[in-house]
């Protein structure tokens, strides 16, 4: 079994609100948005996106700067949220099918390490502009 190791990141402008998702998976970042979300499931939503752009029979390192989301998945951690109950059970069903392994280890973030900026930027941007693209126009008269 082939090991892939995947970068990830989320972010939310008003938590909840407008999030970003990024990932880096051999040498590509992949990112989007999700228009009303915490920044916890920012962030677990970008290890589903692992998940789904990690090749079949594959164990997935996933590095991320979120403790909560490391504490999930490798651990159990009780979730109160329904939305990431839902997004938690969604991972592991296409972990199954994909015949995956995840494991996730927490990296610091906002430090000096190169992969988990370009996903925090990634993520960030999508984000900005998921907000800006949701405000309303400014009417000059």
């Amino acid at each position: 079994m082939d090991t892939t190791e995947i970068y990830t990141d989320g972010s939310s402008s008003g938590n909840p609100g407008p999030s970003g998702w990024a990932i880096l998976v051999d040498s590509e970042i992949y990112s989007g948005g999700l228009l009303h979300a915490t920044n916890n499931e920012a962030e677990l939503y970008a290890v589903y996106q692992a998940v789904v752009h990690a090749s079949d029979y594959t164990k997935i390192i996933c590095f991320t700067d979120s403790r909560v989301v490391c504490g999930w998945i490798n651990m159990g951690w009780a979730m109160n949220n329904k939305q990431i109950k839902d997004l938690y059970n969604l991972i592991t069903m296409t972990c199954v099918a994909k015949h995956i392994i995840l494991r996730c280890r927490k990296v610091k973030g906002h430090e000096f390490n190169y992969q988990n900026n370009l996903v925090d930027h990634a993520a960030s941007r999508e984000a900005k502009a998921l907000k800006r693209e949701m405000s309303p126009p400014l009417c000059v008269a």
